[in-house]
């Protein structure tokens, strides 16, 4: 739910219900007598922000693959991964890979309509738009996570097969699908999560997609975390870290925290066994929608008047891209039920609009951007 929450545009319910999650989560381990030590908040005395997509870049120059993970909840991640992609074009990265796409994502070409069915993420308007820049900047697609064909089928494995299983098969086709093809491949890869693990701590864990793919391939990669480091709904929320780094530094954009000895605090747990952090500001709402939203390059707002609805059900807001056929993922979408008119955040272009409500699509006039 908190995903599909963020697909539409409803970050605060996505923020809420992963909130609640992990209070269940909490709850569940007490309950069964299991003890978690508590996250201290780190000694920041003698730290220094750095802004975080420059000095990613600078740590890509010279590598051939930079991993980036994400919280599939939080569009604002899929935005920051956007963020990058000029840079590492600049650096020779042609390859864009991510967990979220299927085969069918091998075959886009720019200018083609991003489809539903090129991967169930690709469906958040954030993902798609960054999956557009990306064409645009020449950079090709590739989809390695396990394939049906490829499933486990080992009688009663355990989850501890059946996760290395799943990032073997994701490794092994990231390899099959770029380096053998393509053995000088720069690559910029988007996953979830603890996939993104190069450096594991405890060998009696599951060996994760980026530390099978350092072995198969030889190459060492840039591996950060954007999971620890974001800012729950309200402050009383956040973790040690991230509370103390944003009181600390009052950043206005996603930073970096560098040691006296050049290295990066880390904003959880979820980051170890990554090479850095990345810790998002919070941003206040612009027009009812989110701060990162507003500020994500190239985009401005468009105030949109929308057909009464007394009846005051669900109604989602979309703008499409003219260019593009049908089935194609928004630029931007958001709910907007009871809603007299509303905010969408979209950069120069034609659009069709229209209004998703339980009853069919209502469409409303093309607009330009």
């Amino acid at each position: 739910m908190a995903q599909m929450y963020a697909m539409v545009g409803d970050e605060a319910a996505a923020l809420t219900i992963s909130a609640q999650i992990e209070t269940a989560s909490l709850e569940r381990r007490r309950a069964s007598g299991s003890t978690l030590a508590a996250e201290a908040a780190p000694d920041l005395t003698q730290t220094r922000s750095a802004p975080a997509a420059e000095y990613i870049l600078r740590q890509a120059e010279g590598r051939r693959l930079v991993i980036l993970n994400e919280a599939h909840h939080l569009s604002r991640c899929r935005a920051f991964a956007e963020e990058l992609l000029s840079g590492l074009a600049s650096l020779g990265f042609t390859w864009f890979a991510a967990e979220t796409f299927q085969e069918s994502a091998n075959a886009w070409s720019p200018g083609q309509a991003v489809r539903p069915d090129m991967g169930f993420y690709v469906r958040d308007p954030v993902y798609a738009e960054l999956v557009r820049k990306a064409g645009r900047l020449g950079f090709s697609l590739a989809a390695y996570e396990m394939r049906q064909d490829q499933v486990l089928t080992t009688d009663s494995p355990s989850s501890l097969e059946l996760l290395n299983h799943r990032e073997a098969m994701q490794a092994s086709n990231l390899v099959a699908h770029v380096f053998e093809r393509d053995p000088g491949a720069k690559v910029f890869c988007l996953c979830g999560y603890g996939h993104a693990v190069d450096n594991p701590r405890n060998p009696e864990l599951a060996r994760m997609f980026a530390a099978r793919l350092r072995e198969l391939t030889g190459i060492d990669p840039l591996t950060i975390s954007q999971t620890g480091g974001q800012p729950a709904r309200t402050p009383m929320d956040d973790s040690p870290a991230v509370h103390a780094v944003l009181e600390r530094f009052e950043p206005v954009d996603p930073i970096v925290v560098l040691d006296a000895l050049g290295g990066t605090v880390r904003g959880g747990r979820s980051d170890n066994g990554m090479d850095l952090a990345v810790f998002h500001p919070r941003y206040e709402d612009v027009y009812g929608r989110p701060g990162w939203l507003a500020k994500a390059s190239g985009r401005v707002p468009v105030r949109i008047a929308l057909p009464p609805d007394p009846s005051g059900s669900e109604r989602l807001l979309q703008a499409l891209h003219a260019s593009e056929g049908s089935p194609t993922v928004p630029a931007d979408q958001c709910p907007v039920a009871g809603m007299s008119a509303a905010t969408l955040f979209l950069r120069p272009g034609r659009y069709r609009l229209r209004v998703e409500t339980e009853g069919g699509i209502i469409w409303l006039e093309d607009i330009g951007v």
